[in-house]
C-alpha cells in the first residue's frame, strides 16, 4: 500500500487527486466472508492447537484471539488492514487528506496535492 500511494504520487500533477474505496477488513473480509470463531491452526505429533475469537476494536483495528495449544492458553492480537492506516499512508504522500464515508465500514479516501520535492 506505500509504495502503492508513493508512486502514484509521484506521477500525479501538483493539483491531482487520488480516490480510494476502503473498507475495514475485519468487518467486509471476516465478518461477512465466513471469519473462524473457532480454527484448528496446526495439528502435529506434539497435539492440536486451536485459536477462538475474544474480541476486536474498531478503533485499533487489533483482533484478539486465544490460543489453545495442550493446557496452555495465551492471547495474541491478529491485524487486519484498516481505514485508519490507509489514511496514515495517504497522509505520507498527500498535503490534504480526507475521508468519506459511503455504506456502514466503507468508505473513499480522498487524496488531493501529492508532496513532492520542488
Amino acid at each position: 500500500m506505500i509504495k502503492l500511494y508513493g508512486s502514484i504520487g509521484t506521477i500525479l500533477q501538483k493539483e491531482g487527486v487520488l480516490i480510494v474505496e476502503e473498507a475495514d477488513r475485519f468487518y467486509s473480509v471476516c465478518m461477512l466472508r465466513g471469519y473462524k470463531d473457532f480454527l484448528l491452526e496446526r495439528h502435529d505429533k506434539r497435539g492440536p492447537v486451536f485459536s477462538i475469537h475474544y474480541k476486536h476494536d474498531f478503533l485499533t483495528g487489533y483482533t484478539t484471539r486465544i490460543i489453545l495449544a495442550g493446557e496452555e492458553t495465551h492471547l495474541t492480537d491478529v491485524y487486519f488492514w484498516d481505514i485508519a492506516s490507509s489514511i496514515a499512508f495517504a497522509w505520507m504522500f498527500f498535503e490534504d487528506v480526507d475521508f468519506v464515508q459511503g455504506r456502514p465500514y466503507m468508505g473513499y479516501i480522498l487524496a488531493h496535492r501529492p508532496r513532492k520535492e520542488e
